[in-house]
């Protein structure tokens, strides 16, 4: 159990962290601009939300966890991907695999579901504005389900 919230954390500050930060906030600009980007800062944030997948699926953190840290972010980036993780995998085999079977355990748990376009673009704006802004402690937490 420890270990498991000690990874979660851990994953948390990672995400949190200046260079992780920059590289959503340049993903989220790629991607209010088109959907069909080839930004690869885009890829950078698959590829975090893979891992979490990833740990998932192997037991190593719990569905509740990732909810609590992670759902505020793992859904809109999954919706604004859909085009970006296509092409990707036409170019390269079975990407992202791991990624969806974090967003189906997540809507297991999800009443909510998708957001709808408006609130998508609010909230790539908001992860465009990143870049200006220094990160602080428990930023995953603050998103929490309301």
């Amino acid at each position: 159990f420890n270990q498991r919230i000690d990874l979660i954390l851990k994953l948390s500050e990672r995400f949190d962290k200046a260079e992780m930060r920059a590289a959503r906030a340049k993903a989220a600009k790629a991607l209010r601009v088109d959907r069909d980007t080839t930004s690869a800062q885009v890829g950078e944030v698959l590829s975090f939300f893979e891992e979490v997948g990833f740990l998932l699926e192997r037991g190593a953190i719990d569905v509740d966890a990732v909810y609590e840290f992670f759902e505020y972010w793992t859904v809109p980036y999954y919706q604004a991907t859909t085009q970006f993780r296509a092409r990707e995998r036409a170019s390269y085999g079975d990407l992202y695999s791991e990624l969806e079977k974090l967003r189906c355990a997540l809507a297991r748990s999800e009443p909510k579901g998708d957001r709808d376009e408006g609130d998508l673009n609010r909230f790539l704006d908001e992860e465009a504005a990143l870049a200006g802004v220094a990160p602080h402690v428990g930023t995953a937490r603050r998103k929490r389900r309301n």
